[in-house]
């Protein structure tokens, strides 16, 4: 009898051995069609969706011959990050879900290397690939990745490849474990003097050449600021400091370095205090060779006797050292309202209308140390001339030379107001609230002083019979008000409603002549 055979068996082990080597689930499958034209992009995403790093060298490769596409370079950073357990769940990557995935950051730093240090300021597609290895770099900390990002940052600094070496920039400040040798780099990086301002052109053509430089200029610089500032460091803090001057047209830079030095700490605080005294020796050099101490028109080219001071080796330190709310810095606030009042700035030949004493006055507003009340207090009981805040009123006038009534002994209008607005925060005791509320209910008094005077009084009063003056001083604007009020409705209402029925009468005769005008044209023959 013959024995019949069933090949269903046979048929299906065949099956399952002749797949093995072609498992869609496995990494090496893909791999494999990564230098196939056909096939290559498929299994690009195919590895993406397995998730396995084993795939890195593979894609590493690919990334060289197929001219470094981003692309794949984001996949390499993809598969090359951590995951936990419950991120590779909501990835469906199923083999980690139990563990997670550790980084395989020391597989994709060949490539990420390779992307910087080979980067190709004429290709975007190259410049994109440094980007985002920087990036990936920044968020791996890889040690031997710094040098990479280090190089490419010293780089000259072009409009094509600025994205790339902001983003290194960027990258470096992340390396906090390594801060010293970050820092050093981004400080030797800021450390120079910025190209010309488009301020300084002498027509539009050369304008737009100086705008574009100087604009990359300030990019570069703010990411390397930004970058300082996450470091930490307090050895950055006198180059900072350097850099707030030379950029000091700049609000926006402004802003970044005021970050950046509160963030280095102590060293920064210490070095602020000795800028607002005038010990710091390279801060005064810089003022020195630059001018920056005086305004000698947009050029900065105006003969000795044409220009004029500024306050902005006092003002912006001023600012920024009041983001401390160290009371050790009071001394040397004090010290600079003994100064003329100076506009800290000019654009256009215009003074800016802010002299050092908006920035003293709220540092110490904001640091609010008791041991400056009695000298803030002097300031606004010093009864100068009662003229409006102007250029002259704020010390500003040709030459330098205080407004009247704005030295030691008398103070200007602006800095009656400024101090009056800082007192509040400085007292412990009822000094001077009995004065702020005869300021506050003088008629006489400039209306500036008088407000400035009743909030302040408003803050430090604390006794109920001082409601009572609140109140009269409420009661005498809601009487200005309402005399104001009867004012407008009498006469000068009478005469506006008066022009307005004559108008109404013209333009009702106005619309009647045109409509006659329209019925004869609409009939007339053609």
């Amino acid at each position: 009898m013959m024995r019949r055979f069933s090949w269903f068996p046979m048929v299906a082990g065949l099956t399952v051995l002749a797949g093995c080597p072609d498992d869609p689930y496995q990494a090496d499958t893909w791999t494999k069609k990564l230098k196939d034209q056909r096939e290559s992009e498929r299994a690009v995403t195919e590895l993406e969706q397995l998730g396995n790093p084993s795939a890195i060298p593979a894609l590493g490769e690919a990334w060289v011959d197929q001219g470094k596409p981003v692309r794949l370079l984001q996949v390499i950073i993809s598969l090359a990050r951590p995951l936990s357990p419950q991120e590779a769940k909501a990835n469906y990557f199923t083999d980690y879900e139990v563990a997670g995935r550790p980084p395989s950051w020391d597989r994709a730093l060949p490539y990420l290397k390779r992307a910087l240090s080979e980067v190709d300021e004429v290709n975007s597609r190259s410049v994109d690939s440094a980007a985002k290895a920087a990036e990936a770099l920044g968020e791996a900390k890889l040690p031997d990745g710094l040098d990479a990002l280090i190089d490419l940052a010293q780089r000259p600094v072009t409009r094509k490849l600025i994205n790339a070496q902001v983003a290194a920039l960027r990258a470096i400040g992340k390396y906090t474990t390594d801060s010293q040798r970050a820092s050093a780099a981004l400080i030797k990086l800021i450390d120079k003097d910025p190209p010309a301002s488009p301020r300084t052109a002498r027509d539009k053509e050369q304008a737009r050449a100086l705008e574009e430089k100087y604009g990359l200029f300030l990019g570069f610089t703010a990411a390397a600021v930004d970058a300082l500032g996450n470091l930490h460091v307090g050895a950055a803090a006198k180059t900072l400091v350097l850099t707030m001057f030379r950029t000091s047209d700049s609000q926006q830079m402004f802003e970044r370095t005021r970050r950046a030095l509160v963030a280095s700490g102590p060293p920064a605080f210490e070095e602020l205090r000795k800028v607002i005294a005038g010990t710091e020796p390279e801060v005064n050099q810089l003022f020195k060779d630059k001018r920056l101490d005086k305004y000698c028109g947009d050029r900065n080219d105006a003969p000795p006797d044409q220009c004029q001071p500024v306050s902005a080796m006092v003002f912006f330190p001023a600012i920024v050292i009041s983001d401390f709310y160290d009371a050790r810095a009071v001394p040397e606030l004090l010290a600079a309202l003994q100064r003329p009042p100076l506009a800290m700035s000019y654009v256009d030949d215009q003074p800016n209308p802010n002299t050092q004493y908006d920035a003293v006055f709220e540092a110490l507003r904001k640091i609010g140390a008791p041991d400056a009340a009695a000298t803030v207090r002097a300031k606004w009981m010093a009864h100068g001339p009662a003229a409006a805040p102007s250029r002259a009123a704020r010390g500003s006038r040709r030459g330098g030379e205080p407004a009247p009534g704005a030295g030691a002994g008398e103070s200007d209008l602006a800095t009656r107001v400024l101090a009056i607005g800082a007192y509040p925060f400085l007292a412990r005791d009822d000094a001077g609230v009995e004065d702020l509320g005869k300021i506050a209910a003088d008629n006489n008094a400039d209306d500036p002083l008088r407000k400035a005077a009743a909030l302040s009084f408003a803050l430090l009063a604390h006794d109920p019979k001082d409601i009572t003056l609140l109140q009269g001083l409420a009661q005498k604007y809601l009487d200005a008000s309402a005399k104001k009020r009867t004012e407008a409705d009498g006469k000068p209402k009478t005469v506006a409603d008066a022009a307005d029925k004559e108008f109404a009468k013209a333009k009702k005769l106005y619309d009647d002549a045109k409509a006659r005008v329209e019925r004869v044209t609409a009939v007339a023959p053609v």
